[in-house]
């Protein structure tokens, strides 16, 4: 998670508990003697103590990680520092799927396609799982999707926050593998989500795109809706 939330809320989780956590010690201590040596072993079991209690507090992801724990007695961390994404999520993808390979029969004839046709030509709709685990120091996201078997796993994550909307923003690149593609897929391709968390309606909610055929033009793009369906 370290990686996907911002340079201002790491520090926020990261500095300022140690630097409590370091004045905590010498008024506990006492101030070690001016010797350079002392100084040194009292900085380093400091931070050894602090990584080692880092690591306890934030370093799992499971239902009964102390962070989630605490993150769900007091809801207001997920603003504060970032939200727990922790979870299975059910929802559907809505595809241009159907308006690409509508040009692309239309190409085969002499007919053609009247281009006002398509906005009127429905999105392919299918049912999409996804899985977050995530903790301070790991973010991984897998995706199921039922239309075609495929199942994707994330590449890179980040999470920022529009400040003037308050909602945390989670954007991803992701790699699909689909088992047995059609003539107009790939066994493999990549793409990119970018998705708006709603805590509150426990919400993700955005637009994705993929690299798949490109040449071809046969990469698609759509629209994301997930509900949480367990934490």
């Amino acid at each position: 998670m370290y990686a996907a939330i911002s340079l201002q809320r790491l520090i926020q989780l990261l500095v300022w508990p140690f630097v409590l956590w370091f004045v905590a010690r010498l008024l506990i201590s006492g101030i070690p003697p001016t010797n350079g040596l002392t100084w040194w072993r009292f900085m380093s079991s400091t931070v050894s103590y602090w990584s080692i209690t880092l690591f306890v507090l934030f370093g799992f992801s499971h239902r009964w990680a102390p962070w989630r724990l605490a993150w769900r007695l007091f809801p207001v961390l997920n603003d504060l520092i970032f939200p727990d994404f922790n979870g299975v999520w059910r929802g559907t993808t809505r595809s241009n799927w159907p308006r690409i390979d509508a040009m692309r029969q239309a190409a085969k004839e002499s007919g053609g396609l009247d281009l006002d046709e398509l906005p009127a030509i429905d999105l392919r709709e299918d049912p999409i799982e996804i899985t977050i685990t995530a903790s301070l120091f790991s973010f991984r996201i897998v995706a199921k999707l039922a239309g075609t078997d495929s199942t994707s796993y994330s590449l890179g994550e980040r999470v920022t926050r529009d400040e003037r909307r308050a909602q945390f923003e989670l954007s991803y690149i992701y790699r699909q593998s689909t088992p047995e593609p059609a003539a107009t897929d790939e066994s493999s391709h990549e793409g990119a989500a970018t998705l708006d968390f709603d805590r509150k309606a426990c919400t993700l909610s955005g637009h994705y795109w993929t690299r798949r055929n490109w040449k071809t033009g046969y990469n698609t793009a759509g629209r994301l809706l997930l509900t949480r369906a367990s934490i």
